[in-house]
């Protein structure tokens, strides 16, 4: 097959806004660069975008350069004129990486939807951002003939919220977001991590985005509750993670001296840096309210930390049996869930050796294995 691929969304260097949409959307263009199944591809990316030089040099991709320097340049190529140019190309389908689709287009179409929350969870989105993203899943959930997702839990909100078509699925297991591994004594000593202050003793992290839905406020006052039995006086809370978006009521709950609390905001730390404070961490923590997928729970397990994390939505499809659940409305709840793991240890043992099991699992090349599998059933129509 000749596919048509809309990579303008694509960025290829590690940063602030690398986050998880971004991370999968370069994994993908990464296996489809890497690994040859007998199909090419025209892939539009921006001209500003740098892309490895393995993956220039693939014999069956042709890689298309677009003027992506303004909102109204990306636009116009994603939703108005790929269609017609992926006609003209010949190619036997369009796939779009994330939710942006042209208006209109002869071919079959095919995206990634990863949740539902533009429209489930609107008010935590800003106000021009929410409209903007109901407004594209609702079109690529009326629009493709494949769609892909994270988990049944993804699926079946799409299908209840934006009427797509459950026959037209196919639900994935992601890879992780970053290329995280169990690092050696000398290697975690080689990394410094004396520029991010991290306190002694045990420790508690998160690794989120700053923004509503991640509950990052019924987090802080639940290590807050743990922090009150003088057993968990050492015990600190480091956050990683960028600011988004409605964050003020994080910077009210934490107050002008967070440090003082036990509670450590690092803002964006490098891979390695990351991959390393998470595996020295004594707990892992994901208490959002609703996940499409989960990456930092998946990463947690990789490294071997224990992962306490809400028993809600998406998540549990991905921690298994292999991590401690807590009700993430809850704050006592979560504060229980902490205590159990932090005073338990015959349990972390068993946790750690379930969680790098059932990590294994979770690889871009079974994700593109599964993801081409779909395709060729689409081509075959």
């Amino acid at each position: 097959m000749r596919i048509c691929v809309s990579a303008l969304q694509v960025q290829t260097k590690a940063g602030k806004t690398f986050a998880g949409v971004g991370r999968q959307m370069y994994q993908i263009l990464g296996q489809m660069a890497t690994r040859d199944f007998g199909h090419t591809y025209e892939i539009f990316i921006r001209a500003t975008t740098e892309i490895p030089a393995e993956w220039e040099s693939c014999a069956w991709i042709r890689w298309h350069r677009i003027d992506g320097s303004s909102l109204l340049k990306r636009v116009w190529w994603e939703h108005f004129k790929l269609g017609f140019v992926a006609k003209k190309l010949k190619c036997d389908l369009l796939h779009g990486l994330f939710i942006q689709l042209p208006i209109w287009c002869s071919l079959p179409m095919i995206s990634t939807i990863h949740d539902a929350f533009p429209r489930t969870m609107a008010e935590t989105f800003p106000k021009r951002q929410q409209k903007i993203l109901d407004t594209l899943t609702q079109h690529a959930a009326r629009k493709s003939s494949l769609i892909f997702t994270g988990s049944q839990y993804s699926k079946q909100e799409i299908c209840r919220v934006y009427g797509a078509k459950p026959e037209n699925f196919e639900v994935l297991d992601y890879g992780p977001g970053n290329s995280f591994r169990v690092l050696s004594e000398a290697e975690l000593g080689a990394i410094d991590l004396g520029k991010h202050n991290l306190p002694s003793g045990r420790r508690i992290v998160t690794v989120s985005t700053l923004e509503p839905r991640k509950n990052m406020v019924g987090l802080i006052q639940a290590f807050e509750l743990l922090r009150e039995d003088p057993e968990f006086g050492d015990v600190s809370l480091v956050v990683i993670g960028a600011r988004g978006w409605l964050d003020s009521s994080i910077v009210e709950t934490v107050g002008p001296d967070p440090t003082a609390k036990g509670i450590y905001f690092l803002g964006y730390v490098e891979d390695i840096e990351l991959n390393a404070i998470l595996q020295t961490a004594d707990l892992s923590a994901t208490v959002s309210f609703q996940e499409g997928f989960g990456l930092p729970i998946l990463e947690a397990m990789m490294v071997g930390t224990p992962v306490v994390c809400s028993n809600a939505t998406s998540m549990p499809e991905v921690g298994g049996d292999c991590v401690a659940y807590c009700e993430p409305t809850n704050t006592e709840s979560i504060a229980k869930s902490f205590a159990s793991v932090l005073n338990d240890q015959e349990k972390v043992p068993i946790m750690v050796r379930c969680g790098r099991e059932r990590a294994k699992r979770f690889t871009w090349e079974n994700t593109f294995d599964q993801m081409m599998n779909a395709i060729e059933r689409v081509g075959k129509r």
